[in-house]
């Protein structure tokens, strides 16, 4: 039997924190991958994490360069999430699969054209949610579709956490900054995947910064048929929280942290009629540690490479971005609004 050659990747914006300090590890982690190439606006930088990944690394000063490169199969994109669609567009174009930074892109429109982009060329588009390939993910998953929890009837899910104001893009609204897109993304992605719906409807209420128009704190009700409702919130001005709770009708299971990489995350679970029924459970464990950039790694490597594994789809991110731009609109008039 042949043995299937590795997944060559390259990087665009290979200084993006995210890039040096989790994915190009990752990438050089994997047995299913390898580093073919990083591209930075300067070339001295691109050249210099070029080095330190390892010999045969091709370093470019500019993004078109790499994603000519013929070496390269698949493209990981931490770029400033206005430009998500251009680069990805260029880069499914030219044959190449691309894992895109959350969120997918500014609005749903741009999201569709980057999912009808990578399936009339062939390739594979993933929104980068990191978090979906942590084994604590796999665990809640299993909960979820047993139906051990029985009907989903609520989700909350919270990230805040004080936000430098030195970190400009994240505070651009012209770049997509603001606190719902950069952090709150994750909470409805985890309301959605729960319920393993869209929701219907929407209200929202943000608190913006009068100097930059950016939404610093945001909070939103989602309704889903058969009466689920999530409850999300997300602050750049908070302190840090990174907490999930799914609530069933036979139980329910929260999680703590859920971003932590390679480290274990605090899993509680109560099942039955806690505290009534004596067949009742109440557990707080710790899942296995994991490195979910490894995972998402692996999962985008061996889906190229033809397996059959876990790996959202292009349509999720499409999905995730039409209520992100229904909570946006609720919040900024004040009304609710259909998904």
């Amino acid at each position: 039997m042949t043995e299937l050659r590795k997944v060559r990747w390259g990087v665009i914006g290979a200084t993006a924190r995210v890039a040096q300090g989790a994915v190009i590890p990752a990438i050089l982690g994997c047995g299913d991958a390898e580093l073919t190439a990083v591209a930075s606006r300067s070339r001295e930088k691109a050249a210099e994490i070029a080095g330190k990944a390892g010999p045969g690394v091709a370093a470019y000063g500019d993004y078109d360069s790499l994603i000519a490169d013929a070496n390269v199969d698949a493209i990981y994109l931490p770029l400033p999430n206005n430009l998500h669609l251009g680069w990805a567009v260029e880069a499914m174009n030219n044959g190449k699969h691309v894992l895109c930074e959350k969120p997918l892109a500014l609005n749903a429109v741009e999201a569709e054209e980057m999912a009808e982009t990578a399936e009339a060329n062939g390739v594979i588009l993933s929104e980068a949610f990191m978090y979906c390939y942590h084994p604590v993910q796999t665990e809640v998953a299993a909960l979820v579709q047993s139906e051990t929890l029985g009907d989903i009837r609520l989700v909350r899910a919270s990230f805040s956490y004080r936000q430098p104001e030195e970190e400009h893009g994240r505070r651009d609204m012209s770049m997509g900054g603001g606190a719902l897109f950069e952090i709150g993304c994750y909470c409805l992605h985890i309301a959605r995947r729960a319920f393993g719906m869209e929701p219907t409807v929407v209200t929202a209420k943000s608190l913006y910064d009068p100097s930059t128009g950016i939404d610093t704190t945001t909070t939103a009700l989602m309704e889903f048929p058969d009466g689920g409702m999530a409850l999300i919130d997300c602050s750049f001005s908070q302190t840090q929280r990174v907490a999930y709770e799914i609530v069933g009708s036979a139980g329910s299971v929260y999680v703590s942290r859920f971003l932590l990489n390679g480290q274990v995350v605090g899993v509680g679970m109560e099942v039955g009629e806690y505290c009534v029924s004596q067949e009742g459970q109440n557990t707080l464990h710790n899942s296995p540690p994991g490195n979910m950039y490894l995972g998402e790694i692996e999962a985008m490597s061996r889906r190229i490479r033809g397996e059959n594994v876990f790996l959202l789809p292009a349509q999720d991110g499409v999905s995730n971005m039409r209520v992100l731009d229904a909570v946006a609109l609720s919040a900024r008039s004040g009304q609710k609004v259909a998904v």
